[in-house]
């Protein structure tokens, strides 16, 4: 489980393993107040918004999503093998439809919520 120092104040925050990707396990039962720092920055690039960048965004620390690690280090491999200038702005969109449509394949799969019985 990941520990905030709730008196200590840094300037980053870096998770860089995929423990948060199960938000719960990760940070417990963190609060916003905790993160004491000017950037978060979660490496995991799915689901997109970890709890930990949930937690950040309410603190209104600048954060840095993991989808950014995952284009800028396809771009580089792209260049060294191809010497030729990555194409950022197209890699990032199309990474982004890609989560986008994980994140509602996996909305789709959730159980339906039964509506509130009504009493008589």
């Amino acid at each position: 489980m990941i520990r905030f120092n709730a008196r200590a104040a840094t300037a980053i925050v870096l998770t860089a393993c995929s423990v948060s990707q199960d938000q719960e396990v990760a940070l417990g039962r963190q609060n916003a107040d905790e993160i004491k720092a000017q950037y978060v920055f979660d490496m995991v690039y799915d689901p997109a918004e970890t709890k930990l960048i949930q937690l950040a965004k309410l603190r209104g620390v600048q954060v840095i999503l993991g989808r950014e690690m995952f284009v800028h280090q396809a771009a580089r491999q792209f260049e060294i093998w191809t010497g030729k200038p990555a194409p950022r702005e197209d890699m990032m969109r199309i990474v982004q439809f890609a989560l986008d449509e994980r994140a509602a394949a996996r909305e789709a799969e959730k159980p339906a919520k039964r509506p509130a019985a009504i009493a008589s």
